[in-house]
């Protein structure tokens, strides 16, 4: 079970990263990028992508068996939000800072993937 997930979660990662980012710079070339006050560096960003990730793709696998996903949702999400010490709001506002950037989106997703990737050999191996 944990093989199917991690392969759903980087399909569907590698899936966003190609289509994340619409806006070429020249279109944002004026816009003011307000740092989140709850700022997550790259690495904790990519850290957190990878846990929200495996959240997610978890919550797809119990919904797939007729759970519901409002109930499940919150149980899945505190623990990653407790171990970054953040609330969604300040998830999402890191993701919307992030994605302001492009190619720095896209090198966030390449390395959510290569971590993924990694983790599913792991469990592979085991």
């Amino acid at each position: 079970m944990n093989r199917v997930i991690i392969f759903s979660l980087a399909i569907f990662l590698l899936m966003i990263s190609m289509s994340s980012c619409q806006y070429r710079k020249d279109d944002r070339a004026n816009e003011t990028i307000i740092r989140p006050d709850k700022f997550l560096s790259k690495e904790t960003m990519i850290n957190a992508m990878v846990d929200f990730g495996i959240a997610e793709a978890s919550i797809r696998q119990m919904a797939s068996k007729g759970e519901d996903t409002n109930k499940i949702t919150p149980f899945y999400y505190k623990p990653v939000l407790e171990k970054y010490d953040i609330t969604i709001e300040d998830y999402h506002a890191n993701l919307t800072y992030y994605a302001r950037d492009p190619e720095m989106m896209d090198e966030l997703y390449k390395e959510v993937v290569n971590r993924l990737v990694i983790l599913q050999a792991t469990v592979r191996s085991q």
